[in-house]
């Protein structure tokens, strides 16, 4: 796809993976969607020029209205609309905003032992990561590794549905 900030996305979220910075590709890949779709209304509307007008328009726009202009302009169908509204709620949201919480909610860390050193005392706990700051960091790393490619796809199948095959 011949438009030059989205190619240079590519190649950032792709040196990011390379190079194991897992979150910062899936921001990243946030950050193309999100582009793609305002590149895309632009385009639909001023063709390939250039138009600093719009552009300053369309810049201030939070992600759920881009949507919605998307889908108003024709540019995306209901099934597209909806995939996007949960990558924004699942997966945008929490990472440009780093709810690390929500990031974290599914990973544990099991059969942790505690020792008490003034009686010896072991005993094992299991510990959730979105409640202990400690664990955040360590949570999250594995939360980006499993989930980086499925975004990565995601977002590369946003921007070939919205520019392959047609003119813009």
């Amino acid at each position: 796809i011949a438009i030059p900030v989205i190619g240079f996305l590519y190649d950032e979220i792709r040196e990011c993976i390379l190079f194991g910075l897992y979150g910062a590709a899936i921001s990243l890949s946030a950050v193309l969607v999100e582009f793609s779709l305002k590149e895309a209304i632009i385009r639909k509307k001023n063709g390939k020029t250039y138009n600093q007008v719009e552009w300053d328009r369309i810049e201030g726009i939070e992600l759920a209205k881009i949507i919605a202009e998307a889908k108003h302009d024709g540019l995306i169908d209901d099934e597209m609309e909806q995939a996007l509204i949960s990558f924004k709620n699942t997966v945008r949201n929490l990472y440009l905003h780093y709810n690390i919480k929500k990031i974290t909610k599914d990973v544990g860390a099991n059969k942790i032992k505690k020792v008490d050193t003034t009686t010896s005392k072991v005993e094992e706990l299991d510990l959730a990561a979105k409640d202990n700051p400690i664990l955040w960091s360590f949570a999250k790393r594995f939360v980006d590794k499993e989930r980086v490619f499925d975004v990565f796809t995601f977002a590369d199948r946003v921007v070939k549905y919205l520019f392959e095959n047609k003119q813009a």
